[in-house]
C-alpha cells in the first residue's frame, strides 16, 4: 500500500497550460464584472460625502446668521475657502468649522453658500470664478448627487 501511495504521489505533475490559461481568463472574468461595480460604490459614496458636508457647512451658515440678524438681512454668496464677501459671512462660516471642507466628487469645484434676504440658505457646488451655484447639495440634491 505504501508503495502505491509513493507511486502515485511520483507520478504527480503541475497544472498543464491550458488550466492555467482557463483560470486566469475566469479571474479577468471576473474582474471585469466586479470593476465597474466597485467603481460606481466609490462615487457613490464620494457624492454622499459632499451632501453631508454641505449639511455641515448649512447648519455652521444657520448658526452664524442667527447669530448676527444683519448678515440676512441682504442676499450673500459666499465661495470656500476664498472668503472674498465684505460682510464677513465666509469668515464667521469658517469660523465655526473646525475644518473647511473639500468636494470629493466634483474635486474642481468649491462649496459655496447662499444666504438670501429672507434667511434661506443654499449650500451647493460652484466654479472658482462663478457668482451662483452650479450643483445645489443643500437643501435638496441636485439630480445627478440622488440615488
Amino acid at each position: 500500500m505504501v508503495k502505491k501511495v509513493k507511486k502515485v504521489l511520483k507520478n504527480n505533475r503541475g497544472f498543464s497550460l491550458i488550466e492555467l490559461i482557463v483560470v486566469i481568463a475566469i479571474i479577468g472574468v471576473l474582474a471585469g464584472i466586479a470593476a465597474p461595480n466597485i467603481i460606481n460604490y466609490v462615487n457613490t459614496s464620494r457624492k454622499k460625502v459632499d451632501i453631508a458636508n454641505a449639511t455641515i457647512i448649512a447648519n455652521a451658515a444657520a448658526a452664524v446668521v442667527a447669530a448676527d440678524n444683519d448678515l440676512a438681512s441682504s442676499d450673500k454668496f459666499v465661495i470656500f475657502p476664498d472668503n472674498e464677501d465684505d460682510d464677513g459671512l465666509g469668515e464667521a462660516i469658517k469660523n465655526t468649522l473646525q475644518k473647511v471642507p473639500s468636494p470629493k466628487y466634483e474635486s474642481s469645484k468649491k462649496f459655496a453658500v447662499k444666504v438670501t434676504s429672507g434667511g434661506i440658505i443654499t449650500v451647493g457646488l460652484a466654479d472658482a470664478s462663478g457668482n451662483d451655484i452650479a450643483t445645489e447639495l443643500y437643501p435638496e440634491p441636485h439630480s445627478d448627487y440622488e440615488d
